[in-house]
């Protein structure tokens, strides 16, 4: 899951996407969660390391470990969705943008191009043509169009046949966006202030547990306030009784 532009981490990446994929919780999205991973670096190398435990099996510190990064992937997957929607609704936005400054009828070649420059902002019109299964001539006339339109541009250097073009408005979108990872913290419309507080040191967290236990809260309640499981609560409150519930 490493998230960092280091040119490390890609085989997590590919994994984790394909055991979502494989388990029935994603089918048909690639949710970013590296991406919002970024906003809360200092956070995933503690939860990362706390998970290598050395010690008893089923002690408290392995259980609290193991919650650590846990809660802190379930919580960060729960986010990226929120962050892809953000990144969906930009790119509306801009495609929205280019249906008024084309006027095409819907399923034209100048149409279909540019609906597939969200996935395709750096294109050649031979690789567009093949991609959308349009003749290659149909394919220059609709990038003229496009060109015309402000909706894309060439990359200069190129000889006609095998041209670059690009369409700016998209890449901007893009470049926002992995600019936005690039800053360590939280970034100012980070969805993951959204995710629960927790608190800060492990006795904190003992000492609250057993606080709410007394209050009569469940010990599904006290680990979902406390952003661990229902047996780190358990093991956290032994040999306190449950008090009348509040």
């Amino acid at each position: 899951m490493h998230p960092f532009r280091d040119g490390n981490g890609r085989a997590g990446r590919a994994l984790v996407q394909t055991i979502l994929r494989k388990g029935g919780i994603t089918r048909y999205t690639t949710p970013p969660i590296s991406a919002v991973l970024a906003f809360n670096r200092d956070e995933y190398i503690d939860a990362l390391a706390a998970s290598r435990f050395e010690g008893a099996a089923g002690s408290l510190a392995q259980t609290e470990s193991l919650d650590s990064w846990v809660s802190l992937f379930s919580s960060t997957a729960e986010s990226s969705c929120d962050y892809a929607e953000g990144l969906i609704t930009r790119i509306d936005t801009v495609t929205s943008r280019w249906d008024k400054k084309l006027r095409s009828r819907r399923g034209s070649a100048p149409r279909r191009i540019a609906e597939h420059l969200p996935e395709m902002p750096v294109f050649t019109v031979q690789g567009m043509a093949a991609q959308l299964g349009i003749p290659l001539p149909t394919a220059y006339r609709a990038t003229d169009r496009l060109v015309a339109a402000g909706i894309v541009a060439p990359l200069r250097g190129k000889q006609r046949g095998r041209e670059l073009f690009e369409a700016p408005d998209m890449l901007d979108v893009f470049k926002a966006a992995a600019e936005q990872t690039e800053t360590p913290g939280v970034a100012p419309d980070d969805p993951t202030r959204q995710m629960t507080d927790r608190v800060s040191s492990k006795g904190e967290k003992v000492a609250e547990a057993i606080r709410l236990r007394r209050q009569g809260r469940t010990l599904k309640e006290i680990g979902n306030a406390l952003g661990m499981s229902t047996s780190w609560a358990q093991i956290a409150t032994q040999g306190f009784k449950r008090g009348p519930r509040k």
